[in-house]
């Protein structure tokens, strides 16, 4: 037994091929495995995005999620981040409920974990 873990891709491409070579698997289980490789996929392009900014026409956060945002002209005409979110399919930050000009966006990084 090895005790690195595999990257969510390599994982998800195990459970596909698994699938097309089992011969007999319980319905559910299909299903649970099926949605595994779904959700591991879904990590994986998390994981290669979680630090980069990601252009709006490509790729829209969930609504009414708090993201760090890049305003293209935003004080003296100049760009800078923010942390907002989209309502109503409007950028607002939260300070102040300024309707903003957003170019691209990223995910928060995750919340510190608590010293014991």
């Amino acid at each position: 037994m090895t005790d690195q873990v595999e990257k969510p891709e390599v994982m998800a491409q195990a459970i596909e091929l698994y699938l097309g070579q089992v011969v007999s698997i319980t319905p559910g289980a299909r299903r649970l495995l099926e949605r595994a490789s779904v959700t591991l996929k879904a990590c994986a392009r998390s994981e290669t995005r979680s630090n980069s900014w990601i252009p709006v026409g490509e790729r829209l956060p969930e609504p009414e999620t708090m993201v760090t945002v890049w305003v293209g002209s935003y004080y003296q005409g100049k760009g800078g981040h923010d942390q907002a979110m989209l309502m109503s399919g409007e950028w607002r930050n939260m300070r102040y409920s300024q309707r903003l000009r957003v170019t691209h966006w990223m995910p928060l990084p995750a919340a510190p974990e608590p010293k014991p």
